[in-house]
């Protein structure tokens, strides 16, 4: 027989029984409680005999109630991390636990509160909270690994719960602990500094005259702060703007490593064709994604000179009865091979 009416006590009959029989009462299925129930008659555990009127009979199970603490931690540049680091930060908790042999996911208690039920995974770090947070309630024994879904742009997040707390089982995945039991899960995001030099070269048919030409660059970069891709703009230090000449090199430093930043040439003196390397390959449209330290990039102009009918007149005048000979040579030269060539059958 089943219990399974009521949410906090469960109610279960047997009828029709012959008075006076002796009889025991085992759980078989435990409902994922630590262990299985203890059976009592008249607060009495063990086997009783039926009486003229209806035993009570009470199951009691235990379930326990362990705790993981979530807490943020920082790594590389102190400085970066007061520029770049702020967050917010957010972490989701999965959980598995074996439920009369049967695998089931864990609802997650809402921010660790009794009175709302509701499943809620999610938990934010952020300085009001001392970039901690906990979840309370859940079930001893479960299987569960945390998921950083949002790292406030880090270069990296690492996950690492203590094995000394809750044992590994798998690659991320950890196993609860018996009731109150407590377990740390440290979050370490990495916040490091990027410099970005790019130089400007002119080049081109037409090159010559716009070498001393003054070119204009802004930068805009952003950086992807969760798992769904969103990306957040980042505030340039000294301005996204720079000038330089050919041959001269701009800067911008102090960038978030890892973010993506787009060269955009708002003034380019007319070229024909701008082109973007970066670190010695030639980029697909203006992004690129900025490495940890000082890495380079090339910005090339070039100018192509424009033929028209004017300057094409007096060349063909020139070079188009030169042309006319020397095609003249050519067939006469492929007609005298031809009769010399043997003929086989």
């Amino acid at each position: 027989m089943t219990a399974d009416t009521s949410p906090s006590a469960y109610v279960a009959k047997y009828s029709g029984l012959p008075q006076g029989a002796s009889c025991e009462i085992v759980e078989t299925q435990t409902g994922g409680a630590d262990g299985p129930g203890t059976v009592t008659v008249g607060g009495v555990q063990g086997a009783f005999v039926l009486g003229a009127t209806a035993s009570d009979v009470t199951v009691t199970n235990f379930f326990g109630d362990p705790t993981i603490v979530v807490s943020k931690l920082f790594a590389g540049s102190v400085f970066a991390q007061a520029l770049y680091g702020a967050g917010p930060f957010q972490v989701r908790l999965d959980c598995t636990r074996v439920v009369n042999g049967v695998t089931i996911r864990v609802p997650i208690p809402h921010a660790a509160s009794t009175t709302n039920t509701a499943d809620d995974p999610f938990r934010t770090l952020n300085a009001a909270n001392s970039f901690t947070a906990r979840y309370e309630f859940l079930p001893t024994f479960a299987l569960c690994e945390i998921t950083e879904t949002q790292n406030g742009g880090a270069l990296s997040s690492v996950v690492s719960p203590n094995p000394l707390d809750y044992p590994f089982i798998r690659d991320g995945v950890f196993r609860l602990g018996a009731d109150q039991t407590v377990g740390r899960v440290d979050i370490t995001n990495t916040f490091e500094f990027a410099n970005f030099n790019v130089a400007k070269r002119v080049i081109g048919t037409a090159a010559g005259p716009n070498q001393n030409k003054e070119f204009t660059v802004e930068l805009s970069c952003e950086v992807q702060i969760d798992l769904n891709g969103t990306m957040r703009p980042i505030a340039i230090p000294d301005g996204e703007e720079r000038t330089f000449h050919n041959g001269e090199t701009v800067t911008w430093r102090d960038l978030p490593a890892g973010a993506d930043c787009a060269v955009t040439e708002t003034d380019s003196g007319g070229a024909n064709v701008i082109a973007l390397a970066y670190r010695g390959a030639p980029v697909t449209g203006s992004t690129v994604a900025l490495i940890q330290g000082s890495s380079s990039g090339v910005l090339t102009n070039t100018f192509l000179l424009a033929f028209t009918g004017a300057q094409l007149g007096p060349w063909m005048l020139v070079g188009g009865p030169l042309l006319l000979v020397g095609l003249g040579f050519l067939l006469v030269s492929r007609r005298r091979r031809g009769t010399a060539e043997p003929v086989t059958e």
